[in-house]
């Protein structure tokens, strides 16, 4: 269990500061997370896919913490709503010239602020945590896969559409930071 833990907590947490900005149920969540995992580890299927089980069942339980208290629900729409919502790739631009970064950087952040929540976190799902179209369904609660591939492309052509008029300077860059984070 310590190494789940200590494998993917950091990225547990990213992913519940993409769904609020309250610190207090990014980290309770984490916990009760663990803690439900570790009372039902005897009745896991030994071929579930850990990564995107770990994803679901956080998701879960974030979410039910923020329904369980009524203000932090407004302050999970307003989060939503809110700015900063996907990483805007500071971390992928490293070897990309000091004087480019911050100007990528904004122009990303304006890009990803025309997603929607549910876009903003299928985006967030399957470039930055790498999961497959079929986990990406369970996380978020899909009925069938299809969703996920649809809400997935439909990310992608709004972003296209938005840095398009970037395309022959650094709309590479851009597009490409977003698929390594």
């Amino acid at each position: 269990m310590e190494v789940l833990y200590n494998r993917y907590s950091s990225r547990l947490c990213k992913y519940g500061f993409q769904i609020t900005r309250e610190e207090t149920f990014v980290y309770d969540a984490l916990q009760d997370t663990f803690l439900y995992i570790l009372q039902k580890a005897q009745n896991l299927s030994s071929n579930v896919n850990v990564k995107a089980y770990l994803f679901a069942s956080y998701r879960r339980k974030l979410l039910a913490l923020l329904n369980e208290n009524r203000s932090a629900k407004a302050v999970y729409e307003a989060a939503l709503i809110g700015e900063d919502k996907v990483d805007n790739g500071e971390s992928i631009i490293r070897s990309v010239n000091e004087d480019y970064r911050s100007e990528i950087n904004k122009i990303i952040a304006t890009a990803s602020n025309q997603l929607s929540a549910k876009q903003q976190e299928v985006i967030f799902l399957h470039f930055h945590e790498g999961l497959s179209y079929k986990d990406i369904a369970e996380t978020m609660q899909f009925q069938n896969v299809r969703s996920a591939r649809n809400l997935l492309y439909k990310a992608i052509d709004v972003l296209s559409v938005s840095l398009r008029k970037y395309k022959g300077d650094i709309w590479p860059l851009i597009f490409f930071s977003l698929q390594l984070v």
